[in-house]
């Protein structure tokens, strides 16, 4: 196991500390067979009827094989939110919001990153990671988006966790940058990988996800560090990510996103792309990040933000549904 390779990239975080919390990231590289993906049981969940949601379905039905073991979908802080908040109302509209069947049939990669365990075990093989990333990757992604950005506006809510964010509870900070960070960290995390023509080392890799390379490539265990970057933090000092089409297509999907100022990305593209660039060439990625704009001037928005606003009419109930599930909790 690598030393600095296993140090959480916001440990040498300073202005985006509001958007994490100092942990360790540790990988475990074993093989298994593709698994089929079943719902994870929710002991805590206030439904009364147990439901398998469209897309785990259709992972389920995909992959099943008799053969083959079968594992839980990942869920978001599946190791509970602790007692530490200053409001009542903040723990227990944490845990409505990922018990929600809306918000686990998203399977959402920005908060399943830093707050999984079942999503870390996940990531030890690749075949259980893609099949994981297979499920998070077809979503209904509009439904998905708006879902996050109501959960992201009531979690600031004084019915919510509007103290303890202010207080700068890590876990209610985490979660928060984390909803923000969602449709970038979406189409981030589906990109599969492009090899250039004639690179047989490469070949291998062809049609796997970006991500799921990065985090089980045992040669250059750094690779995963830069799917944090949405979250708000930067690549540690040291890191060596590989220099390849996977790198370049996902910050160049950051550079679009990073023009947002409410992104927590916009904190560190900047200082991250130039890390890349030291390592990779002056012209691997884009280092500037054109006029920002905040949320509400119209531009700078990331591809799948603007999917979404393709699609919000047709999802205008969706959003009236999830305001009025939140105000009920």
């Amino acid at each position: 196991m690598p030393t600095e390779a296993a140090e959480h990239p916001g440990s040498q975080s300073r202005a985006v500390k509001d958007h994490f919390v100092d942990g360790r990231i540790m990988f475990d590289h074993k093989h298994a067979p593709l698994p089929a993906l079943h719902p994870r049981d929710n002991p805590v969940s206030t439904n009364t009827a147990s439901t398998i949601t469209a897309a785990e379905a259709a992972v389920t039905s995909s992959t099943s094989d008799s053969s083959t073991p079968t594992i839980s979908l990942p869920r978001a802080f599946d190791g509970g939110f602790g007692t530490n908040y200053t409001q009542p109302s903040c723990p227990t509209f944490l845990r409505s919001m990922v018990n929600n069947d809306t918000f686990i049939s998203c399977v959402p990669f920005s908060l399943l990153l830093q707050n999984s365990m079942s999503f870390f075990d996940a990531t030890r093989s690749l075949s259980t990671i893609t099949a994981v990333l297979n499920a998070s990757c077809s979503v209904i992604f509009p439904a998905c988006s708006t879902l996050m950005s109501s959960f992201a506006l009531t979690l600031r809510s004084s019915t919510a966790c509007q103290d303890d964010y202010n207080s700068e509870n890590p876990q209610v900070r985490q979660a928060y940058a984390a909803l923000l960070a969602y449709d970038v960290s979406y189409d981030a995390s589906c990109l599969k990988n492009t090899p250039s023509p004639g690179d047989p080392d490469a070949q291998q890799d062809n049609d796997n996800y970006c991500f799921a390379n990065a985090v089980t490539n045992t040669s250059s265990p750094t690779d995963s560090y830069v799917y944090y970057l949405p979250m708000g933090i930067p690549l540690p000092s040291g890191s060596l990510p590989t220099c390849d089409s996977c790198l370049t297509n996902t910050m160049a999907v950051y550079a679009n996103a990073a023009m947002n100022k409410s992104q927590p990305l916009n904190l560190d593209y900047v200082e991250s792309a130039t890390m890349v660039n030291e390592m990779c060439g002056p012209a691997f990625v884009n280092v500037s990040i054109p006029t920002a704009r905040s949320s509400s001037g119209g531009g700078g928005k990331s591809s799948a933000a603007s999917r979404a606003d393709a699609a919000s009419k047709a999802w205008l109930g969706l959003l009236v549904g999830a305001a009025g599930l939140v105000a009920a909790l």
